[in-house]
């Protein structure tokens, strides 16, 4: 079921850079694609990692609805602490990072980095509930909402983002995607397991966002040494925060 719904996933984005390439460019192929590859660089050893460790826990209490409890939402603030630093280097050091990666040709998928990057805090979120899934061997269900619902819907905005704002629509488009992923897996792992986010995990949860939010904005807005001087601000707030509530 996870290699069809991964197959799925795989059709889709070949189905996404099918109808850029028909309604754009083959160039914005290229843009978008390279813009994919550094943020999954920058981003998929963290998820590895932790699922390698999650999973296997995670199974082995199925049975016990206050630990499966109670290790979500551990794993929920742990993930969120060590993504949303991450997050806000990645907006920071995107221009540097293509430069270095890349060539200055490709300065123009900068934004759409800084907005990808956001997703990467997004995913933290949904990221422990899941594995709730596969974990209690729920194949129908997994199947029908990671394989059929998460990517068709994902299919949809995308193209609609690029059709209405070409390269830089896609960043749009992620960013509301991903919000979508978050309601989607909150509530329906709340309708079907009973499993939710505790008040402390969303204590954690809106400094993260608002801080990355204004960190983007300033990105994208702002020029020169104003926009450097803010978010490297943000940055250090956000990495003092995260830091802060590691150690409790």
């Amino acid at each position: 079921i996870i290699m069809i719904a991964g197959l799925l996933g795989n059709i889709t984005i070949y189905l996404i850079n099918t109808f850029i390439r028909s309604y754009g460019n083959i160039y914005d192929v290229g843009y978008y694609q390279s813009a994919t590859t550094v943020t999954t660089q920058c981003t998929a050893l963290v998820f590895t990692a932790l699922a390698t460790d999650y999973f296997p826990h995670l199974a082995s209490l199925k049975d016990n609805f206050q630990k499966t409890l109670q290790l979500v939402n551990q794993e929920g603030e742990i993930v969120l602490l060590l993504c949303a630093p991450l997050t806000i280097l990645l907006i920071i050091f995107a221009p540097l990072i293509v430069r270095v990666l890349l060539t200055e040709d490709f300065d123009v998928i900068v934004p759409v980095i800084q907005m990808m990057a956001i997703t990467f805090m997004m995913r933290a979120v949904f990221f422990p509930l899941d594995y709730i899934y596969i974990a209690n061997g729920d194949k129908t269900f997994f199947f029908w909402i990671e394989g059929i619902f998460l990517n068709l819907k994902m299919l949809i905005i995308m193209i609609s983002g690029y059709y209405l704002y070409g390269l830089e629509g896609l960043g749009y488009a992620i960013i509301i995607n991903g919000f979508i992923d978050i309601i989607a897996s909150i509530m329906l792992i709340k309708w079907r397991y009973g499993i939710t986010y505790n008040k402390k995990y969303y204590a954690v949860l809106l400094p993260c966002f608002i801080i990355n939010i204004c960190a983007l904005a300033a990105a994208l807005l702002l020029d020169g040494m104003t926009s450097w001087g803010v978010m490297i601000a943000l940055g250090v707030v956000q990495i003092t925060f995260s830091l802060i509530e590691i150690n409790k």
